[in-house]
């Protein structure tokens, strides 16, 4: 299970042979729901809960949730509402279980330095030559072991994350131009090239 916060810039590929099983739920806290702690997770808490003993649980009462929404006979909204109730409390417990049971281990990979360096420096003009050699590694390594771990290039995933960033911007600013500046790009015609290749017209 992936959690985000609002405003979050995220995206999931499927493996087909172990395909997701997705839903899609936004949730908005109103007046005596979870009234004195407004988080899905709590701060310091991992945002990917694993499958565990909960999962089939919280998938069923998803499904329940989602067609009395759709069905909205009389009584849906209260039963939602204690639908919404429950989910989100045993969300809760499968985090606590997780923390208590420290399944989830931060590892600082090579990998991961180099995701995490492409993501602070993306606005930069970076080639894989010179990122190779910032890690004293080769050229043909740093690829194939990116891809190893996340399934895409570093160049690709740099693209992706400026695209990311720019979608972000040209929603919010509506100005090509200023998204452009700051995702690192000086050519707008390119911006908008990989852009509409990215995301369609």
């Amino acid at each position: 299970m992936l959690v985000y916060n609002k405003g979050t810039l995220h995206e999931e590929k499927s493996d087909p042979e172990l395909p997701l099983s997705t839903f899609y739920c936004g949730f908005r806290f109103k007046d005596g729901t979870r009234a004195n702690n407004d988080w899905v997770v709590p701060p310091g808490s991992e945002p990917v809960l694993r499958a565990n003993r909960y999962s089939e649980e919280i998938r069923s009462l998803m499904q329940t949730m989602f067609n009395e929404f759709s069905i909205r006979e009389e009584g849906y909204n209260s039963i939602s509402h204690h639908l919404l109730n429950a989910v989100l409390l045993i969300i809760d417990r499968m985090s606590q279980h997780q923390r208590a049971a420290n399944e989830i281990v931060r590892s600082n990979t090579l990998a991961e330095s180099i995701k995490d360096y492409l993501d602070t420096n993306y606005r930069q003009n970076i080639k894989l030559k010179d990122l190779a050699d910032q890690f004293h590694i080769d050229f043909y390594y740093l690829i194939h072991m990116y891809k190893n771990c996340y399934g895409t290039s570093p160049y690709h995933y740099l693209i992706q994350r400026r695209m990311g960033e720019a979608t972000r911007l040209l929603v919010s600013t509506k100005k090509k131009s200023m998204g452009n500046l700051q995702v690192g790009r000086v050519r707008e015609p390119k911006l908008l090239y990989h852009f509409i290749y990215q995301n369609g017209r």
